[in-house]
């Protein structure tokens, strides 16, 4: 993936000379901004209500069971385990646990890029 604007450039410059190979009904997908993505996702001007997060299949499943543990507490309210859940991510010493993991998982050798 592209990292900056130089880079962009070149795959740009790539993806143009290929474009002349390509079939006129090839699909194709379009080119993401993560940050300038994630700015439009905080302003939220569109009033989205929906979460999605990509994750593992271990993952997965523990968050839907603590969600769901969430919601029975609420009183079944998804706005209540929504602002329960951001709460908590305010809480949590997301800096401290990523130095812990990684201390830890250096011992083992493995990266958090290749943990299991």
């Amino acid at each position: 993936m592209p990292r900056g604007k130089t880079e962009l450039k070149a795959y740009l410059q790539r993806c143009l000379e290929r474009v002349e190979r390509v079939p006129d009904d090839e699909p194709w997908s379009q080119i993401r901004f993560p940050r300038q993505e994630a700015k439009r996702r905080v302003s939220n001007e569109k009033q989205s209500k929906r979460i999605v997060i990509v994750t593992d299949p271990q993952n997965f499943a523990e968050f839907h069971a603590m969600r769901e543990a969430y919601m029975r507490y609420c009183d079944e309210n998804p706005t209540l385990v929504a602002l329960a859940i951001i709460e908590a991510m305010k809480a949590f010493d997301l800096k401290a646990w990523l130095e812990e993991k990684e201390d830890s998982d250096h011992v083992l050798g493995k990266t958090l890029h290749n943990s299991e």
